[in-house]
């Protein structure tokens, strides 16, 4: 039973760095100023020392996923909460997904929970996504078929420059996959939950 269990947690992380690989990805493409070979450590380094956020959070994604450094999950929130702390919405994420998975730290879907809402005020599709899935499996909350569709209905109404539109129909294809659960009074209390949030967090 033990050996299965680690097994399950083995595949959670594997996933879960696939997912911190794919956000750095939707990062890099939504940026056509930056130049496509990436910057150096050293230099990343030194940005993120000096407090830019996007290198904190970039060079957490280099730990997190052994790219130009040795693989180091806890160097990698580091960085990251040190960006998140600040307000950064995509570090808050990806912080949220190390607790999510527990690399790095000890899993916990609370602190995950905590992290990705903080993304979600900001109006970031991400945040708003994960809790989404947070609530449709019901990691950290009980299941809950009205939330999950609100958040994923979210996500698919916010655009942020850091997510392309495929980002977008991800959301609504997970959106419509939990709509086909609900009843139509569920279904009508979840959209307006949806625009109760949207009323508080205009889009910009």
């Amino acid at each position: 039973m033990a050996t299965k269990q680690n097994e399950a947690e083995a595949v959670a992380r594997r996933l879960g760095k696939a997912i911190v690989a794919a956000v750095a990805l939707l990062l890099a493409c939504s940026e056509p100023s930056v130049p496509v070979e990436k910057a150096s450590i050293e230099e990343l380094r030194s940005r993120a020392e000096a407090g830019e956020v996007d290198a904190q959070t970039e060079l957490g994604d280099r730990y997190s996923l052994g790219e130009g450094v040795v693989e180091d999950d806890a160097e990698a929130v580091r960085w990251y909460r040190q960006a998140a702390d600040r307000g950064y919405a995509p570090a808050q994420v990806d912080i949220g997904l190390m607790y999510d998975i527990g690399a790095g730290v000890e899993q916990d879907w609370a602190e995950a929970l905590g992290w990705y809402k903080r993304a979600a005020k900001q109006r970031y599709p991400m945040g708003l996504a994960f809790l989404g899935q947070m609530h449709r499996d019901g990691k950290g909350v009980p299941k809950d078929g009205i939330e999950a569709y609100k958040w994923f209905s979210l996500a698919t109404t916010y655009r942020v420059d850091v997510i392309r539109p495929a980002g977008s129909d991800i959301y609504r294809r997970d959106r419509e996959l939990v709509s086909g659960r609900l009843t139509p009074n569920q279904l009508a209390e979840a959209q307006r939950r949806a625009r109760e949030f949207i009323e508080a967090h205009p889009p910009e």
